[in-house]
């Protein structure tokens, strides 16, 4: 069975987004946070087989992993932005760091220990938003 599932998932793209999309519903029912790494594990497939797929230019798979790994993309940034402001901006620096040419700026307001510490998110690149 797992070998069926496995070449069925190699030879149909179809097949594949429909996996991808009912670990979204799973994740869903379950109350889980899509990850990459449990999707791979929901499919029963490996980073290899990803790299086996790039190495035969399998682009219609690609395609699929890539769509799944937007829409966990998507999901996480919306869990975070709607947490507190420490944790979405300690959450975008470290995920977003190179997308965005982020950095932390730390300011300490008085000098003194007792004062709060503000960070702000500034976008380093060229192209400034």
């Amino acid at each position: 069975m797992q070998n069926e599932k496995l070449r069925t998932i190699f030879n149909d793209a179809k097949v594949l987004r429909e996996a991808l999309e009912n670990y979204f519903i799973h994740c869903n029912k379950f109350k889980e946070i899509p990850t990459k790494l449990g999707m791979l594990i929901y499919l029963d497939i490996t980073e290899s087989t990803i790299r086996t797929w790039k190495q035969k230019k399998r682009n219609t798979f690609l395609q699929q992993i890539n769509w799944a790994h937007s829409q966990i993309e998507h999901l996480n940034l919306q869990r975070y932005l709607t947490s507190n402001a420490s944790t979405s901006s300690w959450y975008l620096e470290r995920a977003y760091v190179n997308k965005y040419h982020l950095s932390t700026k730390i300011d300490i307001k008085n000098g003194d220990n007792v004062a709060p510490i503000q960070v702000n998110l500034e976008n380093k690149g060229k192209n400034k938003c």
